[in-house]
């Protein structure tokens, strides 16, 4: 196994754009993104990406955002104040499974 590329970009269109150029493994998309939000931009991930396991990571504990990024189908959602703890778990969890 190589060394892991890690990508990264400012909005969601780049991110769906980037997607469909690299299909990566993993995607870790904040739900805030300029342009695409990132549950808009995970829709179009799952069609130009379909193998890419993704993550959300959010400031934002609501509940309607958090069902909305449900339906997108991630692997998990995380709350950015728990990243630190979280993320590296789902991280692996989310690799193992490929």
């Amino acid at each position: 196994m190589g060394f892991p590329e890690i990508t990264e970009t400012a909005d969601g269109r780049s991110a769906v754009y980037l997607a469909e150029k690299l299909h990566p493994d993993l995607i870790v998309l904040d739900i805030n993104l300029p342009d695409i939000n990132g549950i808009d931009a995970a829709k179009k991930i799952r069609q130009v990406s379909p193998s890419s396991r993704i993550i959300f990571a959010s400031l934002d504990n609501d509940a309607d955002i958090r069902a909305a990024a449900l339906e997108a189908d991630p692997q998990a959602y995380v709350l950015k104040m728990n990243a630190g703890r979280e993320l590296p778990k789902d991280i692996r969890a989310a690799l193992d499974a490929i």
